[in-house]
Order: C-alpha cells, then structure tokens, then sequence
C-alpha cells in the first residue's frame, strides 16, 4: 500500500489550471510533487514569498492574488539556481504575465 501511494505521489504535479469564459481549459505546469516540495516551496519560504508558498493548496487563484504572484516571482528569480530552475521560472513567468484575469472563468492552482 506505502509503495503504490509513493509512486502515485511522484506522478503528481502542480500546475495552473485556466478556463476561458469560451469553455477552453489550458494549463501552466509548474513542477513535479518531489521537485516543488524540495526546491521550490523551501525557496519561496525562504524568501517569505507569501502568495507563492500557498501554490502547495490547491484554490482559485483572484486577480490580486495573480498581481502579487508575479510581483513575487520577479523578486525571486535572481535567488533562482541552476540552469534548468530558472528556465523553468522564466517560463512560468512568461505565462503568467499573459494571463488576462478578465477573460477567465476561473484560474486554479492544482
């Protein structure tokens, strides 16, 4: 039973979740579980990165909230190592700055 819960759990993955008011979901895929709990969470904790420490809940995301996460982020990018991290910061950056809360049902960490 441990071992089927621990392949189960490196299997999960963090993401945001966006529905257009068209009906359209897309997604922003963060990290892995092992990777996000090792690396990222003790980073944004670190750095006292309020908004993004809660991406390990799973909510709706509000248009302030998004403000700040990206305000966050560019914050802690420059405490950001190795090659692959901050491309993958960068990345998720990217999209999160093309998101128009306005045009979204809703917007999810999951």
């Amino acid at each position: 039973m441990v071992n089927k819960f621990l392949k189960n759990r490196l299997k999960m993955a963090y993401c945001i979740i966006k529905k257009t008011k068209n009906g359209i979901i897309s997604e922003i895929p963060i990290s892995t579980y092992d990777l996000f709990h090792e690396y990222w969470l003790p980073l944004f904790e670190k750095y006292e990165m309020r908004n993004l420490s809660n991406w390990r809940f799973s909510h709706d995301l509000e248009k302030d909230e998004l403000k700040n996460i990206i305000n966050e982020f560019n914050v802690i990018l420059p405490h950001i190592t190795g090659e692959w991290e901050k491309e993958r910061a960068n990345f998720i950056l990217k999209e999160l700055r093309l998101i128009k809360f306005e045009d979204y049902e809703y917007i999810n960490i999951g």
